[in-house]
């Protein structure tokens, strides 16, 4: 979601009038049962953002998980409510892929092709699902990489897909709480055009996730092959 406005933009000494393309954001809280996150989205598809979110903190497994969820639109931002009917899961052992090259870069060219708000404003991030084939099953976009994980995650419960042997690649840098979303949601494997961090890598390797990172045209690091 963006918003067109003017601004004045300085060169040296020199200032003119330009036309801005810039990202909204508003402020969201999920609920669940003594369980409360807030943060800052962009706003749309805020469902899949909370089904995502409880799926990648271990709280859901899977879509029939879920009782009851609402959005309540608010003054000052959204709520979202929700119930479940399972209790959290802890994920154990280790899961990892095998990709082949040619679908990495097949992944790459989509990518590339296909993040149009983030081309526009800079200030968007992507999150793709994709098969070990690199065929695209759902994306997402947010102004938290965080986020547009769990956008994405939340679009593939929905959906009823099984993410045992799907992809999930990132517009962002790879945190540790990345690597730990993947676990708790059933991914195996994490591309990213971005870098990883150290203590994320060292938590892939330890429970078996595939990372890779600086993923981009014909080229890319395997940090746990």
């Amino acid at each position: 979601m963006l918003k067109d406005i003017r601004a004045k933009q300085h060169k040296g000494f020199d200032c003119t009038s330009v036309d801005e393309v810039v990202a909204v954001e508003s402020p969201f809280t999920i609920r669940c049962m003594g369980y409360e996150f807030r943060g800052f989205a962009t706003p749309i598809e805020l469902k899949e953002l909370c089904i995502g979110h409880l799926a990648t903190q271990g709280i859901i497994g899977r879509m029939e998980d879920i009782g009851k969820l609402d959005v309540i639109v608010e003054d000052n931002g959204f709520t979202l409510w929700a119930s479940i009917n399972a209790h959290p899961f802890v994920l154990k052992g280790g899961m990892g892929i095998s990709l082949d090259p040619d679908d990495i870069y097949k992944m790459n060219d989509y990518v590339r092709e296909n993040a149009e708000l983030f081309d526009k404003s800079g200030a968007l991030h992507y999150a793709y699902v994709f098969d070990t084939k690199g065929n695209i099953q759902c994306n997402a976009y947010d102004i938290g990489r965080m986020n547009a994980i769990d956008k994405v995650v939340g679009k593939c419960l929905q959906m009823r897909l099984d993410l045992n042997d799907k992809i999930i690649y990132t517009t962002g840098r790879i945190a540790t709480r990345t690597v730990e979303k993947a676990i708790r949601a059933h991914i195996p494997a994490i591309i990213s055009k971005a870098p990883p961090m150290y203590e994320a890598i060292e938590l892939a390797k330890e429970r078996g996730i595939t990372l890779i990172g600086f993923s981009r045209g014909r080229r890319y690091n395997d940090y746990t092959g």
